[in-house]
């Protein structure tokens, strides 16, 4: 049946172009019958020649209403019209807006969309019937369709659509064919004139199935469109309204969805619309719970908070690899307790945030982190507790070669964190100290196989590959970590710089320690540096310039090239996006971080390839950290443009540093595009001698080079540069006469290479 109906909306396009030969064929004058009859074919032919048949008779009704009665009187192709006719309103199959036709097709869409088949039905040539052809023909449609109805009759209707199913369709055409049920009805036209017209009365029986049908859809609409409201108002709390809270909570409390979790069965056909329907009943009370203000505000907390309890209790179905909350119940309910919690910093609801902080799906963690700075104003121990208790939780007993020692070290999972819960509420209640950080167990990664330095002695050398009994779950951990960036704006609380002092140790650990010429280590913890690192390097933003160098950069400095590669560029990319936030602090002094950083690079083998080769490529972790010194995306998100504002007036300070690097490595191709990319975006006269030095070094370097200067279009963005930089009066015309000599050599240099460019830029220098 899917494909008859893929026929009827789309083979009239016919691979040999039959419908379109037949539409001109039709215009130039040749009988329709001869037409249906090449295009229809002997008995038996498939359903895609029918449907060009349905389309040419449509199209042309007036030279194909004699021959056309025999297929309005099948009811089966009346009822795949019918659809086909509301697929075509809808628009379903067409192209989209991004689709382009191939030139090359015979037949185009945009010509078969405009014929009058594509706003027309079979069903509505019946008038014509009954009205307007002799009486043999009506009579000969009516006997037709009478017998296809008996027919249809007898086959069994299981599951069939009471008014659109095929024996409704067929008992519909019988009774079109009467002209007793076509009266006659006045209406008015738009220009306030009336009319009569036959219109056709349906069965009534009929017409009650259709009212108890429309009733029922538009039941479902208003069933979703308050479901997608309450999701809304939740997740956006500037759509959230008194009107849509107060429906929400109504809808809720109507809804045949039970308090107690659910037991969904894996065959059930409506199990995902079961779930949703449970998990928005779930967040209908979360969003009493945060928004509700009316005067019956206890009587609806006594519905919504025993909800959000069970609900954080129940052990819901997990979508892995999905951490959104409006798709995991308990993570929905921890955002109502969390709303609870600020409204009334209650002990209880307090507790049960503690226990969730240990659930192991990630949606939960995020959902506990969304309003983290509220909740560290309405208690600053919590956000504390929840970090100990996440990491706890994300530490895990390694699977293994049993059932019986997965369970066991299941089991052993679950005491370790039941345990790390208990010590936080023991804290809370006064009894005891608060607890420290957790200790993380060593990162397992296995050293990088490398070239021998020295002889080989015969006897394979064992390496401590030891495998450690417990490991961290990397992402669990790195989610609430990742979180903490939010409560750096503003004072910045002591316990945030203890923690990552603490993380920075475990993390030099799992990326290796070492220094230059130590053996990289494979299975790094990516996700977890990528979430460390940038927090780092936001929470860095408001620490003292030495504390920085001293407890975190140096100590990374000591990582091997690659770990360090990625792991600075990670950091600075933190920095520099808190740096430019209007509402983080301003570090102290940001150009010395960068000079810490390119002295380190310039130790590293990545640099000193680049100072001796000539080339416009680098290697991809070493070429991230450079586009990260420069103020770049990474290298896979970048289009050429830097992440900081247009004409940003920290630029200068971190320009002296830049510099160098471009100076000391004149042969890059790569650094060029780096420093013209960054300096473009702020065409102003402060950094013309920054843009003289990196030309010095490039001329010195390349000479008279058509490849570097114009083919790479180094030599076309510096003028452009000079262009839009030399428009500033006086000031800039001295600071032009004080660099005259260096620039002219340079721009003779661009001149000689075939930057054309370059000569008016002379002459406005010589003006």
């Amino acid at each position: 049946m899917g494909a008859q109906r893929r026929s009827l909306c789309d083979h009239r396009i016919g691979a040999d172009g039959v419908g379109s030969r037949g539409h001109r064929q039709i215009e130039a004058g040749r009988p329709f019958e001869e037409i249906l009859h090449d295009v229809v074919g002997p008995d038996g032919s498939s359903i895609a020649f029918v449907s060009v048949a349905v389309d040419l008779a449509l199209s042309h009704w007036a030279k194909a209403c004699d021959a056309a009665w025999p297929m309005v009187a099948t009811p089966e192709l009346l009822q795949l019209d019918d659809e086909r006719l509301t697929h075509d309103l809808a628009g379903v199959d067409r192209m989209s807006a991004f689709e382009r036709e191939p030139s090359s097709w015979r037949v185009k869409r945009g010509d078969l969309h405009a014929k009058p088949s594509r706003r027309s039905r079979l069903s509505d040539t019946f008038s014509h019937y009954v009205f307007n052809a002799g009486p043999e023909q009506l009579e000969a449609l009516r006997a037709g369709l009478e017998q296809a109805r008996d027919e249809i009759r007898q086959k069994p209707n299981d599951h069939e659509d009471p008014t659109n199913g095929l024996r409704a369709t067929a008992e519909r055409a019988v009774r079109m064919t009467n002209a007793e049920h076509w009266p006659l009805l006045r209406i008015k036209l738009e220009n306030g004139s009336e009319m009569e017209v036959r219109q056709f009365q349906r069965d009534p029986e009929e017409l009650r199935l259709i009212d108890a049908k429309t009733t029922h859809v538009q039941a479902e609409m208003r069933h979703l469109n308050i479901r997608a409201k309450v999701q809304i108002a939740l997740f956006d709390r500037a759509k959230s309204t008194a009107a849509i809270v107060a429906e929400g909570i109504e809808w809720a409390k109507a809804l045949s969805v039970n308090a107690e979790p659910q037991q969904v069965k894996d065959d059930e056909p409506d199990e995902f619309n079961d779930e949703w329907d449970r998990r928005a009943v779930v967040m209908a009370a979360a969003l009493a719970g945060r928004d509700y203000e009316a005067s019956d505000r206890s009587d609806v907390m006594s519905w919504a908070e025993p909800l959000l309890h069970i609900a954080a209790a129940e052990a819901s179905k997990e979508y892995l690899g999905n951490s959104q909350i409006e798709y995991d119940v308990t993570a929905i309910a921890a955002l109502g307790l969390i709303a609870l919690f600020l409204r009334d910093h209650d002990a209880a609801i307090r507790s049960a945030l503690l226990k969730l902080a240990g659930h192991q799906h990630l949606s939960v963690v995020n959902a506990l982190c969304r309003e983290l700075p509220d909740v560290a104003r309405a208690d600053d121990r919590l956000p504390r507790a929840l970090v100990r208790i996440v990491a706890a939780s994300a530490i895990h007993f390694r699977r293994g070669d049993s059932d019986e020692q997965n369970r066991i070290s299941l089991e052993s999972d679950r005491r370790r964190i039941e345990a790390a819960i208990q010590r936080e509420l023991r804290w809370f209640d006064g009894v005891t100290d608060e607890p420290t950080w957790p200790e993380l167990p060593r990162w397992f990664g296995r050293s990088r196989p490398g070239a021998r330095l020295k002889p080989w002695s015969g006897v394979e050398e064992e390496e401590d590959q030891q495998v450690p009994e417990l490991y961290v779950d990397e992402h669990r951990f790195g989610a609430i970590v990742g979180q903490l960036v939010r409560l750096t704006p503003g004072d910045l609380s002591a316990w945030l710089v203890s923690l990552a002092e603490h993380l920075m140790h475990w993390t030099l650990q799992a990326n290796g320690t070492g220094g230059e010429g130590d053996t990289e280590l494979d299975n790094r913890p990516i996700m977890w540096n990528g979430a460390f690192l940038d927090f780092l390097g936001v929470l860095c933003v408001a620490l003292p310039n030495d504390q920085v160098i001293e407890t975190f950069l140096k100590p990374m400095s000591q990582l091997p090239n690659e770990a360090f590669y990625d792991a600075a560029a990670t950091f600075l990319r933190g920095f520099d996006r808190a740096t430019i936030a209007t509402d983080a602090r301003k570090p102290e002094n940001p150009a010395a971080i960068r000079v810490f950083i390119a002295e380190r690079l310039r130790g590293g083998w990545g640099f000193r390839r680049l100072a001796r080769e000539k080339s416009f490529s680098t290697e991809s972790h070493f070429g991230d950290v450079l586009n990260a010194m420069f103020y770049q995306p990474w290298r896979i998100q970048t289009r050429g443009h830097p992440h900081i504002p247009a004409g940003w007036p920290g630029l200068k300070e971190t320009m002296p540093t830049l510099t160098g690097l471009v100076q000391d490595a004149p042969s890059s191709g790569y650094l060029a595009i780096l420093f013209l990319n960054l300096v473009e975006s702020s065409p102003t006269p402060s950094l013309l001698p920054f843009v003289v030095q990196a030309m010095t070094g490039w001329c010195s370097e390349y000479g008279i080079d058509a490849n570097f200067w114009s083919e790479r279009e180094i030599g076309p963005r510096i003028c452009t540069w000079l262009e839009r930089s030399l428009d500033g009066g006086d000031a800039v015309a001295s600071g032009v006469v004080a660099l005259s000599d260096r620039l002219a050599t340079c721009l003779d240099i661009l001149v000689r290479s075939g930057v054309a460019q370059a000569c008016e830029i002379e002459e406005r220098i010589l003006r």
